[in-house]
């Protein structure tokens, strides 16, 4: 990562930069989940790939207001509606940005630059666009984001990463790390009134330490069925959903969800096949479908937008296997018996290879391995194992496997050896 030299920020360069001089008892950042994301009620209707001779109209305009303007960005949640913000009066831009018209002089940033075939005002091409009102300007944000940078810098604290959010009108700045003692002394130093907080505020390493028992099997009720509040998810992955909402899906059909079927029908067959969907959950804001397959379960979720619903997620690769979710700072560890050495009947000692699922910037899994957790039935052998997640980034090259031993009770004999963070009841039933 590459480090800035520190400057000193006068007061006037902090006035300049949209800073304002706070006392160090009232050195307080905001989180940045608490700042309203700024959302356009113009709705578009494409997906965001604006034409680059109007994307150059706009370019060129807003190098002209650059003293008043706030940050250019497409809203997806609009409907890939075009963005401009300025810090003063929205009205005067958004009638100028309408009337204005292609021009061979326009900061097109593409090469070889594109012929101009369509010379209408902006106003009248298909592309939405909405104009909206800031606090402070793209200038003062940057100038934000260099002292924040040059302060870590210089008290040699690393950061994962700060930039602008522009729809929030804010400097985020993520440590990786949650460190209260590091965000005060900033916010004391670079008094900023447009910077906010983006680090997870969950440290696995405060929470969790090698060493620690497991404990994430969910054992199933005198029913045989787990209880009702469990929370299961695709591979430990979002979306997460008590069990109890697969006892009462909504078969999706064309009559009672045209809206969802529609958003269903353009996304590739291969991956999301247009039909066995049903409703899992849905509330104000997010719509989550699941479609069960030979006891496993896929997922398409939807964000609800101005322009209707847009695909926010899903398990693209295909079915997989629901588990129950583990505890936020506990990463999925899958693990397997070794081809090579199958289980003796006799034996007490099962030896698996362990593998961490997420990211891990492929480091040894090593004492960040918690468990075994073991629960022998008389007809099954269900055995946990997780890792305690590293904080911050990490890259995601192949991790490598761990061999363990798993020390049992009793010997093997015909029982079943299962991971026990898998579901076996509840989506084996859906497809009786």
């Amino acid at each position: 990562m590459m480090m800035l030299a520190l400057g000193i920020v006068s007061l006037e360069t902090q006035l300049t930069a949209g800073l304002s001089p706070r006392a160090d008892e009232a050195a307080v950042i905001e989180r940045c989940d608490d700042v309203p994301r700024i959302v356009s009620d113009v709705a578009g209707t494409n997906a965001g790939n604006v034409d680059p001779i109007y994307l150059g109209v706009v370019n060129s305009y807003v190098n002209e207001y650059r003293d008043v303007f706030g940050g250019l960005w497409i809203d997806l949640d609009a409907g890939g509606t075009l963005v401009v913000a300025f810090t003063d009066d929205p009205e005067p831009h958004r009638r100028a940005l309408a009337a204005r018209r292609p021009t061979p002089t326009d900061d097109v940033e593409v090469v070889p630059r594109p012929p101009i075939v369509d010379d209408r005002p902006l106003g009248e091409w298909d592309q939405a666009f909405d104009v909206v009102q800031v606090e402070f300007t793209a200038r003062q944000l940057h100038a934000t984001q260099r002292a924040v940078v040059e302060w870590l810098d210089e008290h040699g604290e690393t950061f994962s990463a700060i930039g602008p959010d522009l729809q929030r009108n804010r400097v985020a700045v993520d440590l990786g790390v949650a460190n209260a003692a590091v965000l005060s002394r900033l916010a004391a130093d670079v008094p900023a009134d447009n910077m906010c907080d983006d680090t997870a505020m969950f440290n696995p390493a405060e929470q969790y330490e090698p060493g620690d028992p497991l404990d994430v099997i969910v054992p199933v009720g005198s029913d045989g069925r787990l209880p009702p509040g469990t929370l299961v998810s695709c591979n430990d992955e979002p979306p997460s959903f008590p069990i109890s909402a697969l006892d009462n899906l909504e078969p999706l059909t064309e009559t009672a969800s045209p809206e969802i079927v529609a958003a269903i029908d353009p996304l590739p067959r291969e991956v999301f096949p247009n039909d066995g969907w049903a409703v899992l959950t849905e509330d104000s804001s997010i719509v989550t479908l699941i479609r069960v397959d030979g006891g496993n379960a896929a997922f398409v979720t939807f964000r609800k937008t101005n322009a209707g619903l847009a695909l926010d997620g899903g398990s693209g690769s295909g079915p997989c296997a629901l588990r129950t979710t583990l505890p936020a700072g506990l990463n999925l560890v899958e693990w397997s018996l070794d081809p090579a050495q199958p289980a003796n009947p006799d034996a007490s000692v099962v030896e698996v290879l362990a593998t961490e699922r997420a990211c891990a910037s492929g480091q040894p899994i090593g004492d960040r391995l918690l468990g075994p957790q073991i629960i022998e039935t008389d007809t099954e052998i269900l055995i946990a194992l997780t890792a305690i997640a590293q904080a911050g980034n990490q890259t995601c090259p192949a991790n490598p496997s761990k061999r363990v031993l798993v020390q049992l009770s009793q010997p093997i004999g015909t029982r079943v050896i299962r991971d026990g963070t898998v579901i076996t009841t509840h989506i084996a039933e859906l497809t009786e």
